[in-house]
């Protein structure tokens, strides 16, 4: 199976183990330097700092271009950034601040006013041609902290590939209209991550797409520190790169020549309805509209053939892609001293309220290789991972707002699970008893636990472990006599449960939804469900809730998606159930923070997006006919952080043969959310529900 998906932050040491940093920051004689985005710390806004670098456009120095440092906005999604100093690139490109040259600058306090700790640089005009001006020439560059640049000194290099690798990490905080990257007072953590994840796409030190990283951690377990493989779409970057690389070395005009397009003009008109007026909102078009759709039609065939085969940036894609999104794989081979894999069949995601990645290796033929629980940084370093007796089959990741991670032990073979476990933030395991097969866990805004469990070896049942409870507790049924196989949890901003009934349905009536209502009293809940099939509903083997309690299914065998709401009385959306040749076999998922139901696809191998109003209203999908399309197979969990990235869990699939599990992310193609979950629902039935919203 395959991620599909359908628009219709880490853990400080004082909780789990410390991240090592991907690389360490160095200043290269070269006049290049990698750049480490390590983003914690503060520093006083009296003490100037110093930067150089060099500015390239395609393979010519960039003479005269405006480069000025900014701190990023902490007022708002695209919020203005603070301007620390500007200067000018010399005839060879190169540009520097420092102290006492009458062009330094200095780091602001620690997230005061309205700006941020994070800074970055961009370039403006010059002569990126000889004797030839381009207003239209403009760059990007994220550097992340202040402090580490002040401590660092960095020399650093700005063209095409550090824009498209910046833009890319950094979509969903840029506003295309001021061009400046800020983020809300409430999501500071989501702006540090993709700052971070910057690095995992492109070389500051030669400006160059990386091909791989291997980056390694200490875990205990392990004789040898477990690393893991990150590998961006390096060709996709390169390919992007000499789109703009190709207006970059013009005089940026848009106008026909000699009856032909120019480069600019086919560029900023071909990705977005309004035309781009530079290389950086070109930049940002190709990353929020990567299917260069304009009025209908796709316009990535003429911009594909904007990079050829001797434009500056090599190699790049051998074919016009159906889409722009960036993808990256994560994947290793790491084993413990026990035998288990750092991945190996990870199976089902979460993300905890720093933006680390939690795993599920599910291996349903024994405890041996699989069946741990990892955790991997923001930016994919090995964490954590929990081997202990506790996880037999682990199928289902709920994170409360403290950061404790629960875990439902499915079972392996034929033996069924009988607990959920949980890892406290602290390091301390608990264990409480439930029915057979516990498939599902979801929290709600008071971290009261819900699980359900299956019901083809015997009734189907919805249980409940209140918040707080002492290990060794064992569940409280709420209701049972359910049918319900490969189902799902989850519960509303008015504290209603939701449970699928997935399952083949050629042996049971598996094609059904419960609903059990919340209602404030000595039980909260009837022991009798209500049940629907409305809205198409037909084996829906997962469920996704938004800001609007509506509840979406993705229906396995039908490869649609349905939408209900409601209290007691449930009633289907406007032209439920939502059929797209852009979904095959949904198998999980989640809403961004913009409301868009994300699914990872058993069939496709890609990933595809829809609004909600696709499923309600029967709009479009907005993504290619195939989905998005990057390093998966296999996939069932997905899940999307506070910096807009979307993960997906590779259940069977390796990439390579000494790849024993992997996780792919698509680089902030979503809205960003709230993590963990719970952290969106209400604290109290019927409060502001802030699923489906920007943190």
């Amino acid at each position: 199976m395959s991620a599909f998906i359908s628009r219709v932050n880490t853990l400080s040491s004082t909780l789990r183990p410390a991240t090592l940093a991907l690389a360490a920051l160095a200043l290269l004689t070269t006049g290049c330097a990698n750049f480490n985005d390590a983003v914690t710390g503060t520093t006083s806004a009296t003490q100037a700092a110093s930067l150089s670098g060099n500015v390239h456009g395609g393979r010519q120095p960039v003479v005269g271009a405006t480069v000025s440092v900014w701190a990023a906005g902490n007022t708002g999604y695209g919020s203005a950034a603070t301007k620390l100093a500007s200067t000018t690139t010399d005839s060879n490109g190169n540009f520097s601040f420092a102290p006492g040259s009458g062009n330094s600058y200095a780091c602001p306090a620690s997230n005061s006013g309205t700006a941020s700790q994070l800074i970055y640089l961009t370039s403006t005009g010059g002569q990126p041609t000889t004797g030839i001006t381009n207003s239209a020439a403009s760059f990007l560059l994220a550097l992340g902290d202040c402090s580490t640049v002040l401590s660092t000194q960095p020399f650093v290099n700005i063209n095409e590939v550090t824009t498209i690798g910046s833009m890319f990490a950094l979509q969903q905080f840029f506003s295309p209209t001021t061009e400046a990257i800020g983020t809300s007072a409430t999501n500071l953590q989501g702006l540090k991550n993709a700052f971070a994840t910057v690095n995992n796409l492109v070389n500051i030190n030669t400006g160059t797409a990386n091909t791989s990283l291997t980056v390694t951690g200490p875990v205990t377990g392990y004789a040898t520190n477990p690393s893991v493989t990150i590998t961006p779409e390096s060709s996709k970057i390169n390919t992007l790169a000499d789109t703009l690389a190709a207006c970059v070395n013009t005089n940026g005009s848009t106008a026909p020549f000699s009856g032909s397009a120019t480069a600019c003009g086919t560029l900023f008109s071909g990705v977005n309805s309004t035309a781009a007026t530079d290389t950086l909102q070109a930049a940002y078009y190709l990353a929020t509209n990567p299917t260069s759709t304009v009025s209908g039609t796709s316009n990535i065939a003429s911009i594909y053939a904007l990079a050829t085969a001797t434009s500056p940036y090599q190699p790049t894609l051998t074919a016009a892609p159906t889409d722009w999104t960036i993808g990256v794989s994560y994947g290793t081979n790491s084993t413990s001293t026990a035998g288990t894999y750092f991945l190996y069949g990870p199976e089902y995601l979460a993300i905890d309220s720093v933006g680390d990645v939690w795993v599920a290796n599910y291996f349903s033929g024994s405890v041996g290789a699989g069946n741990s629980l990892s955790e991997l940084s923001p930016t994919g370093a090995p964490v954590n991972q929990v081997l202990t007796s506790s996880l037999i089959g682990p199928s289902s990741i709920a994170i409360d707002k403290s950061n404790n991670v629960y875990v439902s032990n499915y079972g392996v073979a034929a033996t069924l699970g009988t607990t959920v476990a949980e890892y406290t933030a602290g390091g301390a395991t608990n264990t409480f008893t439930v029915s057979g097969g516990p498939q599902s866990v979801s929290l709600d805004g008071q971290d009261n636990l819900f699980v359900v469990s299956p019901s083809y070896k015997g009734a189907g049942t919805v249980q409940e472990i209140p918040a707080g409870s002492a290990t060794g507790t064992t569940a409280t049924t709420l209701a049972t006599g359910l049918v319900t196989d490969f189902s799902a949890v989850g519960v509303d901003g008015n504290y209603n449960l939701w449970i699928s009934g997935g399952g083949p349905g050629t042996t049971m009536p598996y094609n059904v939804v419960y609903q059990l209502p919340y209602t404030a009293g000595t039980t909260n809940y009837p022991t009798t469900a209500i049940s629907t099939t409305a809205g198409g509903i037909t084996e829906p083997e997962a469920i996704a809730i938004d800001g609007s309690n509506n509840l979406i299914t993705a229906n396995y065998s039908k490869s649609t998606l349905s939408a209900v709401t409601g209290s007691t009385t449930i009633v289907a959306a406007t032209n439920s159930p939502y059929t797209t040749t852009n979904l095959t076999k949904p198998e999980a998922l989640a809403v961004d923070g913009a409301g868009n139901i994300w699914a990872s696809q058993a069939a496709s191998g890609g990933g595809a997006t829809f609004e909600y109003s696709s499923i309600a209203n029967g709009g479009g999908a907005l993504s290619p006919a195939a989905g998005f399309v990057h390093y998966t197979g296999e996939s069932y969990g997905i899940a999307i952080d506070g910096s807009g990235n979307v993960w997906i869990g590779n259940y069977t699939a390796k990439p390579t043969a000494s790849v024993q599990g992997y996780i792919t992310e698509i680089v902030g193609a979503a809205a960003p959310v709230l993590t963990p979950i719970a952290a969106g629902l209400p604290s109290t039935p019927g409060g502001t529900n802030k699923l489906g919203s920007r943190p």
